[in-house]
């Protein structure tokens, strides 16, 4: 899947010689859904994981079967959602095309 990209730190839309960046956009949904909270998407009421809810909770798992069931209800195929001691996520996943 393609579309047009955002830049990661100020959701600006990424732009190069006047025209949009195309990619894949796999990276900022994922990253777009954690931080959003469910309602906050007009067209799509129920999308967000809205991870700040999860900051205060001790068990990860919590937050990982949060993360699986958002993405995959926004149609991404999650492989792996990991949370290490820092409380960094990696997610390996992608849209199916």
């Amino acid at each position: 899947m393609k579309d047009i990209l955002i830049d990661n730190e100020t959701f600006d839309l990424q732009i190069m010689g006047g025209d949009f960046l195309i990619g894949d956009p796999s990276q900022q949904c994922q990253q777009l859904l954690l931080f959003s909270k469910a309602g906050e998407w007009k067209e799509y009421p129920t999308a967000g994981i809205g991870i700040e809810n999860y900051l205060l909770d001790e068990n990860p798992a919590d937050l990982k079967r949060a993360v699986r069931i958002g993405l995959n209800a926004d149609g991404m195929k999650v492989d792996q959602v990991i949370i290490d001691q820092s409380g960094k996520i990696g997610i390996s996943g992608s849209y199916d095309n």
